[in-house]
């Protein structure tokens, strides 16, 4: 894998200490080319409402642009209000209710 940032590049930094993380993985889409998978973003509780997670989010789409990525995709449990309006403040759009897509599961 080429230009893969360690943990060090993504996870932001707190007074010395790790805030969060962000977890992610380049796939491919046939007609669309490269594209982000983001499998976690994570904030630790004492550090959120501080900008953590929306400078992780910044830092994820500059790379994807940088990257030249068609979209960043990811899922949230429907339980998850918080992640959603996260998320959603920021731009991205809700597949399940835009697209009727339903997310399948094989179990190995």
């Amino acid at each position: 894998l080429r230009n893969v940032p360690k943990l060090s590049d993504i996870s932001s930094g707190i007074n010395a200490e790790y805030g969060g993380y962000a977890l992610f993985v380049y796939t491919f889409d046939l007609s669309l080319g490269r594209l982000m998978y983001l499998e976690d973003l994570y904030v630790r509780p004492p550090h959120r409402g501080r900008g953590a997670g929306s400078a992780m989010w910044d830092w994820l789409v500059r790379l994807g642009r940088r990257e030249n990525c068609a979209r960043l995709e990811f899922s949230v449990l429907n339980w998850n209000e918080q992640a959603i309006s996260f998320y959603r403040k920021r731009g991205a759009q809700n597949l399940t209710e835009s697209d009727g897509k339903s997310v399948l599961r094989f179990v190995l």
